[in-house]
């Protein structure tokens, strides 16, 4: 359930990074120090000229072998874009909903008063998790709030969604 609703929630990420683009939180003056004269250079050129598809073609190589390089490990952002969804503050919740569920099905042996008692803590444990992610991100002034705050309801929806949950028990028992 949860690889699946990572699944769609990367794809509705990368459908709102190619349709919605908003100028970097930081603004332009952090956009400017981040970039460096060189990156500053690269896209006046590219503005003013145009690359051409080979130039294009070779920096999504470059770029693309770069990624692998750094095997994920943080990289300087290259652009002064931002998307209106904040993937970090979904990836959070989704790890929370995910554990959430797992803490549920494990405890369905338990007394009842226990159980209610053991699901408030762990909800309640991961409330405070969510909101010190929220808030770092929305502090760090790397994400508009914005894009916080709708990546928490639309990773809920997703997550919830019924159509997803099928897929997920059929993958599943298909597996079994």
């Amino acid at each position: 359930h949860l690889a699946l609703t990572a699944t769609v929630l990367a794809i509705l990420k990368g459908v709102l990074a190619w349709s919605t683009v908003l100028p970097d939180a930081t603004g332009w003056m952090g956009c400017q120090r981040r970039l460096g004269p060189h990156g500053l250079m690269y896209f006046r050129k590219q503005n003013s000229e145009g690359l051409g598809t080979i130039t294009s073609v070779v920096d999504i190589c470059l770029l693309t072998v770069q990624s692998l390089w750094l095997l994920g490990r943080a990289a300087p952002q290259q652009l002064c874009a931002d998307t209106l969804f904040c993937c970090s503050t979904s990836t959070t919740v989704l790890v929370c909903l995910g554990a959430y569920d797992a803490v549920s099905v494990r405890i369905d042996e338990v007394r009842r008063e226990r159980r209610s008692a053991i699901l408030g803590l762990t909800g309640l444990i991961l409330c405070a998790i969510l909101t010190a992610d929220v808030a770092l991100a929305v502090g760090s002034k790397l994400h508009y709030s914005v894009d916080v705050l709708l990546a928490i309801p639309l990773t809920f929806l997703v997550y919830g969604n019924p159509a997803i949950a099928m897929c997920a028990r059929e993958w599943a028992e298909r597996d079994t």
